[in-house]
């Protein structure tokens, strides 16, 4: 079988197609076909290793940054990527059920997946499939105060959302984009062992959308997994 078919054949396989962006990945026509490819079947979970411009049609995707990685699995940044790959996972369960908290996968041996990532980072490979075949369990942070949700949180890219309670169990949510001048604006209901989110991106034409909100890491953490009307889907990470 050739190449590209035994490619289109994994992607078409996995549950989702972790892309990592180096200096080699962006110069790979075979890489970004891979990456286009993942983007079209909703699979792409797309990470920056390198400090390098994203390829065009990619940049306006949120990517987790890990550059300067050197393999340590406790690395903080690395949970990130962990966390993408259950949101992604919540939200593809929230299209046929009522939307519940983001929940991650099991990891019984999570340095294996740490493993896969350091060799694609010294052999210079760009694409690899990840494929989700154990059960799904709660967040991992349970949320014993409603108050864990207020206050302000910041996105590393300058986007910040500010949370206040209206009644119980029941919050404002308002975010500002100083880059792009777009303000969000929502509400978030308590739903499990999380949040759920429904908002509204202003000026017109408003944009509306849904989301899953948990909160991790003793509170200082905020797992944002989104889904506009469109279908476009993605993840942010706020921290206090």
């Amino acid at each position: 079988m050739a190449y590209d078919e035994v490619i289109e054949r994994e992607i078409g396989a996995a549950k989702y197609v972790v892309v990592l962006w180096s200096i080699s990945s962006t110069k790979s026509e075979w890489v970004k076909n891979e990456a286009a490819s993942a983007v079209e079947q909703a699979k792409l979970i797309p990470v920056q290793i390198d400090d390098i411009k994203l390829p065009l049609e990619f940049r306006r995707r949120q990517t987790l940054n890990l550059s300067g990685w050197s393999g340590n699995a406790s690395d903080t940044r690395l949970e990130s990527l962990f966390e993408a790959l259950s949101t992604k996972s919540a939200l593809e369960t929230s299209s046929s059920r009522p939307v519940r908290a983001p929940a991650r996968p099991e990891r019984s041996n999570p340095t294996n997946l740490t493993l896969i990532i350091g060799f694609l980072l010294l052999s210079g490979l760009g694409t690899f499939a990840y494929y989700e075949t154990r059960a799904i369990s709660p967040a991992k942070t349970s949320i014993q105060q409603s108050k864990e949700l207020l206050g302000t949180w910041k996105h590393h890219s300058g986007v910040v959302w500010t949370i206040s309670k209206e009644e119980a169990d029941k919050f404002s949510v308002k975010q500002t984009d100083p880059d792009k001048g777009l303000t969000m604006l929502g509400t978030a209901v308590r739903s499990g062992n999380g949040y759920k989110l429904e908002f509204e991106v202003l000026p017109a034409p408003v944009v509306k959308g849904k989301a899953l909100l948990s909160i991790a890491d003793s509170g200082n953490t905020l797992n944002v997994a989104y889904e506009y009307e469109d279908g476009k889907s993605g993840k942010l990470v706020f921290r206090r």
